[in-house]
């Protein structure tokens, strides 16, 4: 499944783990690879999270699923630089959501 839609696990080292943190350790970020890294919801309610290893110059899409079989585009930006900040100003009151990102050709 990893191959088919470009994903990396959630569960790091978890032989290694020492407590249920070690788990989900959001700063693990192999080169060149991206990733949606450093998530929070914050009291406001919009949830943010940082989108790494980008390709300045290249067009990423910010996609949400209520269900992970429908996506709908969020958020279309090129990027200035091989990080960028996403906040879902949309994303209070709804009880699950998901993300992915893309780059585009």
């Amino acid at each position: 499944m990893q191959a088919v839609f470009g994903v990396q696990p959630s569960l790091y080292d978890a032989a290694n783990a020492t407590s249920l943190s070690d788990l989900f350790r959001t700063n693990v970020v192999s080169p060149n690879s991206r990733q949606l890294t450093s998530p929070a919801l914050p009291t406001d309610g919009q949830f943010r999270f940082t989108l790494v290893g980008l390709t300045p110059g290249r067009t990423n899409v910010v996609e949400i699923s209520p269900n992970l079989s429908e996506w709908f585009p969020s958020f279309t930006n090129v990027a200035q630089s091989t990080t960028a900040g996403f906040t879902d100003a949309t994303g209070d009151n709804v009880l699950k959501r998901f993300y992915r990102f893309s780059e585009l050709p």
